[in-house]
């Protein structure tokens, strides 16, 4: 899920879902629970390192830019990786 979908800044999560009847509903509400464990990491990273939550989503995507799938994050999945 990319960056401007508002998922990795916490605009959206399970209890506040992408608007109903969208095209973007559709797709990505069904991902947001799986999202869960990275979007519940950011503030953490962020209040470590004294930067807003939607500052660590841009360092994370600028860091990645090839990152289209949040879930295969090592903070989604607790593995790490180099």
């Amino acid at each position: 899920m990319a960056l401007e979908q508002g998922v990795p800044t916490g605009r959206y999560s399970p209890e506040n879902p992408l608007p109903k009847g969208s095209s973007r509903e559709e797709v990505y509400n069904g991902m947001l629970p799986q999202l869960k464990p990275l979007t519940n990491k950011l503030p953490l990273v962020g209040q470590k390192q004294n930067a807003a939550t939607p500052d660590v989503a841009i360092t994370l995507q600028s860091w990645k830019p090839s990152l289209t799938t949040l879930t295969r994050t090592p903070a989604a999945d607790g593995k790490k990786r180099c």
